[in-house]
């Protein structure tokens, strides 16, 4: 049981057991000044939340005579079970865009039916296109890939490329003395084989499908090009028939003002039964941002912040089961782990970390910025140009966005995407206000919930689960396997 104790002028932050109330509804951050933002959960009770350094306070008093606790034991949240791991030499991640056509004409598609609003001829890479980047990235990368991603259009269109190349990866690695790659693929789940599905057992694949609810929810939005089948029976099936699986299978869920619209609080376990009736290991569901989000329409506003707020609660009701804790969403988990850490999440590290390469034989920073014109950082047939671009490539930190350096999710944010303000903003120093939007309401969720969980009897649970998340997740962020000792 964690106990809160700081005396305070003007109010006390008070020795404080939480079961402490029931949160409600949907209430927004208070600004008390440029460091300091509060919850109101009761009269002249407070959480406050220090934007800065990610400390969590209970204050009971009123807001105006509130002055900032100096003492170290005031925090909720420790984290010196955490270390970071950088990696020298070493790719952290390579989305190869195996296709540039789909099967599927999704109505939100910002790729153009896969596209990317390029040449319209139907192209994919041969193994041999990837074999060649594997091993000119060996060259500016000697320590290797550590995650190769197989992307789209639609991937599955070029499946027994992606079967040799991750084989011959694999064998490669290993006479090389590389660390074993790890495999993953976004697919529209469609056309998953049972050849491919014994494939991505026996390679330890994580499978990202794009599935957005049930029937209904997603056979609105996601449809055939060239057939009236649906989908979700398409998808259904695949995933049922195949037998035993042992790669991590996620869904990834693009929810339309419609569904906003006539969300209403509460229902989050309806709508997340249909991801577990089909076994999926998790779910990660993101707005489109599309014109049709309306943000001066209050009905998709509440919308979203009952959606996210509800996925919030129900992500630390299974980060303190000992069964389920692997369901909670990716996004959510990290903007946990940051505040926890106090780990300041202020740039992307696409275009330095990672890569994305295409069928041209061009590298970008990610899919975002292959759209539209040409963002590209180098090509396969100069790697020592692409050495001194990547080099040389400027970050874009949240933090000089005035709108950010106003906001208190400013450190912990996992929403904002130089890439996604490009594609969808013109500028990736812009705010994308549906991102925007969301990012506020999970963490603001997000802190009320921390403070009920660390003073519960389950404490425990919750950071072992954290803990075995973060390395499921992760690839240069690792939380040490050990004792845990929150204090």
């Amino acid at each position: 049981m964690i106990k809160i104790s700081c005396t305070h002028n003007g109010g006390a932050v008070s020795c404080i057991l939480l079961p402490l109330l029931l949160l409600k509804g949907l209430l927004i951050m208070i600004k008390i000044n440029n460091d300091f933002f509060a919850v109101q959960c009761d009269l002249n009770k407070y959480i406050i939340f220090n934007s800065d350094t990610h400390k969590i306070f209970v204050y009971n008093g009123q807001l105006d005579s509130f002055s900032a606790p100096s003492k170290a034991n005031s925090e909720i949240c420790k984290s010196d079970q955490v270390t970071e791991l950088k990696c020298k030499d070493q790719l952290i991640g390579l989305t190869l865009c195996v296709s540039e056509r789909c099967n599927l004409a999704c109505k939100y598609c910002y790729a153009n039916g896969g596209a990317y609003d390029h040449s319209a001829i139907e192209q994919d890479m041969n193994a041999e296109d990837m074999k060649k980047v594997f091993h000119e990235l060996l060259l500016v990368y000697p320590k290797g890939i550590m995650n190769y991603t197989f992307f789209g259009g639609e991937p599955m269109l070029a499946f027994s490329a992606i079967k040799e190349f991750s084989e011959y990866v694999a064998e490669k690695s290993e006479k090389l003395g590389l660390d074993k790659p790890h495999f993953s693929i976004v697919t529209n789940g469609t056309l998953i084989t049972k050849e491919a599905w014994d494939f991505f057992n026996k390679m330890d694949f994580s499978v990202s499908i794009s599935l957005d609810g049930n029937k209904s929810e997603n056979d609105t939005m996601r449809v055939f090009a060239h057939s009236d089948k649906s989908v979700y029976d398409v998808i259904a099936r695949n995933l049922t028939s195949y037998g035993e699986r042992s790669f991590f299978l996620v869904a990834e869920a693009t929810l339309g003002v419609a569904f906003f619209k006539k969300y209403t609080s509460g229902k989050i376990r309806d709508y997340l039964k249909t991801f577990d009736d089909l076994g999926f290991d998790a779910v990660s569901p993101f707005v489109a941002e599309s014109a049709e989000c309306d943000l001066n329409d209050p009905e998709i506003v509440n919308g979203i912040k009952m959606f996210y707020s509800d996925l919030v609660d129900y992500s630390f009701e299974i980060l303190l089961s000992d069964d389920r804790w692997s369901k909670t969403p990716t996004y959510i988990l990290s903007a946990i782990i940051n505040i926890i850490k106090k780990k300041s999440k202020r740039t992307c590290t696409a275009g330095k970390e990672s890569l994305f390469y295409t069928k041209k034989g061009k590298f970008y920073p990610c899919q975002m910025y292959y759209s539209g014109t040409d963002q590209s950082l180098g090509c396969i047939s100069d790697i020592e140009a692409l050495k001194k671009t990547v080099s040389e490539k400027k970050r874009c930190y949240r933090s000089d966005i005035r709108e950010c350096q106003e906001c208190f999710a400013r450190n912990f944010c996992t929403l904002w995407c130089p890439g996604g303000s490009y594609l969808f903003c013109g500028d990736e120093m812009a705010v994308a206000p549906i991102r925007c939007l969301v990012q506020k309401a999970i963490g603001k969720r997000i802190i009320e919930q921390l403070v009920k969980v660390y003073n519960s009897d389950k404490n425990k649970i919750f950071v072992s689960n954290l803990r075995q998340l973060s390395q499921r997740y992760s690839w240069n962020r690792l939380i040490e396997d050990k004792g845990v000792n929150i204090k």
